[in-house]
């Protein structure tokens, strides 16, 4: 189907597609931008032609053209780059009174050309400047986009919502800027290898099982992402479920994602690309949508009761933060006790809960336990104050720590979320449900990880890859079906390095 893109200016604005349908999470396989010169869309973030030199002394101060106040520090900056180089962005305050504000705004940068890419904010010990880096690994035509998003946010961490509400007498008067900050736009380029056979067979691992952190950059298609550590493998759909098959010792059983409709999207995208039979449960765990999914293993049965399942089950659960059945119920859950209540799945499976099964062909109806769980914490959190987040997470911590040390766990990192795509209805939630927020949940997140490291609990950096694209998303939290094909692709390089180490 034909689809077509909306444009306010250079800005793509909405994405519209005859196919598509608004409740499920399918969306486009990729959507190809049109630009004259660098064959992406690029955003315009005016300046309302303000006149900057205009602006001196008090005026310049008390200015509610807060984007004025900063600018990129242009003798940093090149017009041509050789390839592997970084480029450094440096932001500074264009008025020493202005250096104690430095600290508390927030600036989104990116770079888009041939590949879109944000760069990474890196430890400076001056205070009066901010430095972001990046490394430049691919020739092309390219455009920085430095833009400040709030200014002069000191409690951005500490304020939290009151009964899920803002409280309008309550909430910070801190305004969604967005706007190109001084020489915060510049044009480059980045020259090719003088070798490109060498460079071209330069080794990354095939696999990015053991990063914990993706920093990447997309294909100006956004198709195909590339982490600068590692290499994403392109396990083909088609060999499913020959590829889960690799291990003669132990095969899955029982797969589970836990966490918010971001985890279902990709759950959703990865069972249909295998090509796994779904029951829907319209008001499963955590009055959620839930999925059971089966996939039959290619192997003859067997007279032998005790050899592995024939069949792999993937199940989604709604799960977020002090939901119903939180996190630690989710855990010790039996596959009885997500299955039985829900007559979708007992109707699907046909099992007797009250016996006990010893044949392979239903030896899901007796599964104690899952052989890997991912989780996702999701966006709600995002809610809640830095100090409260902290809290939660070192008790759920402590709780695998006491009861889950054997278990297979994935954590899965929140995704980037899209400001300008928040429904009106939603007064000022751009104050909490921000990007700088999220960052800060994943790093909190990523502090009780390698506090409890052990071989058994590991990371996948979803926003890494989301990050440097989330303007592009399909609304305020959700991206296309291209974006969680590549989380989807993450997934299976978890579960078949996880075999290759059994």
């Amino acid at each position: 189907m034909a689809f077509q893109i909306t444009y306010r200016g250079n800005y793509v604005t909405e994405v519209m597609d005859d196919c598509f349908e608004k409740n499920n999470f399918e969306g486009l396989d990729n959507i190809i931008f049109d630009d004259d010169q660098k064959n992406v869309v690029l955003n315009n973030y005016g300046n309302e032609n303000v006149n900057w030199e205009n602006l001196t002394g008090s005026n310049f101060l008390k200015s509610k053209f807060h984007q004025a106040k900063f600018q990129v520090r242009i003798a940093a900056l090149k017009r041509t780059y050789p390839i592997s180089q970084k480029i450094k962005i440096i932001i500074e305050p264009r008025n020493s009174k202005l250096i104690q504000k430095l600290q508390s705004s927030y600036f989104r940068i990116r770079i888009i050309g041939a590949r879109l890419f944000s760069p990474q904010r890196v430890k400076s010990n001056d205070s009066k400047i901010l430095i972001y880096e990046s490394p430049l690994l691919d020739p092309g035509h390219y455009t920085l986009q430095v833009r400040l998003m709030f200014y002069d946010y000191p409690n951005i961490y500490s304020f939290e919502t009151i009964n899920k509400r803002l409280d309008p007498n309550n909430y910070p008067n801190i305004e969604l800027i967005d706007k190109l900050i001084v020489n915060g736009k510049w044009d480059f380029r980045v020259n090719p290898p003088q070798n490109p056979w060498k460079w071209l067979n330069s080794t990354l691992p095939k696999t990015c099982n053991e990063f914990n952190n993706l920093i990447g950059r997309w294909t100006n298609d956004l198709k195909i992402f590339h982490p600068y550590k590692c290499k994403i493998p392109n396990y083909k759909f088609l060999d499913f479920p020959e590829a889960l098959q690799i291990n003669n010792k132990f095969r899955y059983n029982w797969i589970r994602f836990l966490g918010d409709s971001n985890s279902r999207a990709l759950f959703q995208v990865l069972v249909n690309r295998l090509g796994a039979k779904c029951v829907k449960i319209f008001e499963g765990i955590n009055q959620g949508i839930q999925y059971v999914c089966t996939l039959t293993y290619n192997v003859e049965r067997s007279n032998n009761f005790n050899s592995l399942p024939y069949e792999l089950i993937l199940t989604s659960e709604l799960y977020f933060p002090e939901s119903s059945n939180d996190l630690e119920f989710l855990l010790n859950s039996t596959f009885s006790e997500i299955c039985q209540p829900f007559k979708e799945c007992e109707d699907t499976f046909h099992c007797d809960f009250t016996k006990s099964y010893s044949t392979d062909s239903l030896k899901i109806c007796d599964a104690k336990t899952s052989d890997h769980v991912f989780i996702s914490i999701g966006t709600i959190i995002s809610e809640w104050s830095s100090s409260r987040i902290d809290k939660y997470l070192e008790r759920i911590f402590s709780n695998i720590q006491e009861k889950h040390l054997n278990k297979r766990i994935t954590f899965m990192t929140t995704n980037a979320i899209n400001v300008h795509k928040i429904p009106k209805d939603y007064e000022a939630q751009y104050l909490i449900r921000n990007n700088f927020r999220i960052n800060n949940i994943n790093e909190l997140l990523r502090k009780y990880l390698n506090q409890n490291k052990t071989e058994m609990m590991d990371l996948i950096d979803i926003w890494s890859t989301t990050q440097p694209i989330w303007e592009f998303s399909r609304d305020e939290i959700h991206f296309y079906k291209n974006i969680y094909n590549v989380h989807a692709q993450l997934v299976i390089d978890k579960l078949v390095e996880g075999l290759k180490n059994l």
